[in-house]
């Protein structure tokens, strides 16, 4: 039997959390396709206790400035 260490154990909880985010935004890319428009990636919000990455928001394409 194998077990992880720490740091295998987190490197697998990244990789479940990016594969997670992509999954969100190929979802939320292809409801925007079928209703008429596309989205973009706007600004992130990080996590003030380890500066990692907590929340992204999506827009619209033509919402607002860049």
């Amino acid at each position: 039997m194998t077990t992880m260490n720490g740091k295998d154990k987190m490197t697998k909880t990244m990789n479940v959390k990016e594969e997670m985010k992509e999954e969100a935004y190929d979802y939320y890319k292809r409801y925007a396709y079928q209703k008429g428009f596309s989205v973009r990636k706007g600004a992130t919000k990080k996590s003030e206790k380890d500066g990692n990455v907590i929340g992204r928001r999506l827009f619209c394409a033509k919402e607002g400035f860049r």
